[in-house]
């Protein structure tokens, strides 16, 4: 059981504020003592969840945090902490779905870590009733073609008005 709780140590320790007392290198292997988990979570719910796969436990950061007990990495990007929830948990909630509890501190961790991933690209969008706010580094953004759309759009309409007010 130690083994897979440190193996997924990272995640345990930034998502859910799992934290050792220490951990001792025994003959049968690595126990840890005086595990916790930040409240609400249920430590005995995140073990059995986890221990629904066997994970090997890295050596270099498995090293860093048992002897030199050092905290584990943070998760540099949203699409790590995506792939250690689906490597840790999948199948473990209902419909192949990963289970509440970790969706939410998934979502808590990137927003505190500032690593929320964006949708979709930025939408460019000129609102021709705010053509006041347009400024020259909003159209350095713009590819050159869409300019040239918003000049003809432009000038259709500037036609249409001085056809329509005549």
């Amino acid at each position: 059981m130690w083994e897979i709780l440190l193996a997924g140590f990272q995640g345990l320790y930034h998502l859910f504020g799992a934290r050792v007392t220490s951990w001792d290198i025994t003959d049968e292997g690595i126990v840890a003592n005086g595990v916790t988990f930040a409240s609400p979570y249920d430590p005995n719910q995140i073990v059995e969840d986890i221990n629904k796969h066997n994970r090997r436990v890295e050596f270099l950061p498995a090293y860093r945090v048992v002897v030199q007990g050092q905290e584990p990495e943070p998760f540099e990007d949203a699409g790590a902490v995506n792939r250690w929830g689906v490597q840790y948990f999948k199948g473990a909630g209902t419909d192949s779905k990963a289970p509440a509890y970790l969706r939410e501190a998934s979502a808590s961790y990137k927003a505190t870590a500032g690593i929320l991933g964006k949708r979709g690209p930025k939408r460019r969008t000129i609102r021709l009733d705010k053509m006041e706010d347009l400024t020259e580094e909003t159209l350095k953004n713009i590819p050159a073609e869409n300019i040239q759309k918003l000049r003809e759009m432009l000038a259709d309409l500037d036609k249409n008005s001085v056809t329509t007010a005549a």
